[in-house]
Parts: C-alpha cells; structure tokens; sequence
C-alpha cells in the first residue's frame, strides 16, 4: 500500500486514552475522550472491547492536536468520505471528524471530533468516577486521569 492509499474503513487498531494522553501531554488546550471510551473512563472499568477512540477539541485548536500527534497522516471523514487532509491546511467549515493514521502501520488510531465555540461555559462541568475521585473538567483531560 502506498503512502498516498487510503486504508479501509476497517484498518483500526486504535490507541488506548492512555497513549492518546500520553501524546497529548504537552497540549494546553481543552480536549476530552468522547463515545465508548468515555462511558467506560466514567466506570472506572472497561466494560467491552473497543474499535476505535475518540476525543474532541475546539475547532481553533485542531492544529495543535495535529502537531501534537506527529507521525500521523490525518484524514477528513464524514458524509461516508475519508478524504486526505493536507498538512498546514484547516478542515472545511462541515467537516467535523479527522481522523489520524499511522503512516508506518497503515492503521487508524484516533478519531478527533471537532466541536466548534469556546470552552467558556463548558468548563463547569465535571464528574466522579465509580472510585470516588474527581475527574478533571472534562475540558481538562489528562493522562493521569485515566483510571483504565
């Protein structure tokens, strides 16, 4: 398969949240795990195996995900379209999942959601796990957060 081939839909071998927070690390803008993960981050147990992993972030801050995840080729997907997205350039206005593919797997390992606003008004909410101890603002997400 060549470097500009686009996998399958089905070629995920998605990361766990805590590589996904170790790669993140560094990035001090909002982000949180969405979908399954999340459920399952809230229990404080894994509750069924996982295809993919998803998290989110503000439409203004998609670049510093995407340099914070170097190595990955990142592709638009929506509409039943996975289409490349060139390094350096923004996502159209519609597009709202990109999705990040290991350039020397040849796998899908997350799926950045994009949200648009601010995290003004959002950063109030927050969550206790099934153990007790509080979750970061789920805007806030951090590897150490992750109880799995």
């Amino acid at each position: 398969m060549s470097e500009t081939e686009i996998p399958d839909d089905d070629a995920w071998s998605a990361w766990r949240p805590e590589e996904l927070g170790r790669r993140l690390r560094g990035v001090e803008k909002p982000w949180c795990v969405v979908g399954g993960w999340a459920l399952d981050l809230w229990h404080g147990h894994e509750t069924r195996a996982h295809e993919d992993l998803e998290f989110t972030v503000l439409r203004e801050d998609v670049a510093a995900f995407r340099a914070a995840l170097g190595g990955m080729a990142f592709f638009t997907a929506g509409d039943g379209i996975v289409a490349p997205l060139v390094d350096g350039r923004d996502p159209a206005a519609g597009i709202f999942q990109i999705w990040a593919l290991d350039r020397a797997a040849r796998r899908w390992r997350v799926d950045m959601m994009i949200e648009p606003g601010t995290p003004t008004g959002r950063e109030s909410a927050s969550a206790t796990t099934a153990s007790g101890s509080l979750v970061r603002k789920w805007w806030r997400s951090r590897a150490t957060d992750c109880p799995i």
